[in-house]
């Protein structure tokens, strides 16, 4: 059975990893986590991060 995360778990990991200086491959390994997984959270956060910068952006444009 896969090993479910809680969001908060997920954004842990890629908080964690950003710091960490190693590939993701490698800090997967580290962390025995799927790289799979672990690459579509990386995705996933980026687009996050950039639908806030945007979005706080165009707010203030008026």
């Amino acid at each position: 059975m896969a090993i479910r995360y809680t969001q908060a778990e997920r954004a842990g990991y890629v908080d964690t990893f950003k710091t960490s200086g190693l590939s993701q491959t490698a800090f997967c390994k580290t962390q025995n986590i799927s790289f799979k997984s672990f690459n579509n959270w990386v995705r996933l956060d980026s687009q996050v991060r950039l639908k806030k910068c945007s979005s706080s952006s165009d707010s203030g444009a008026h």
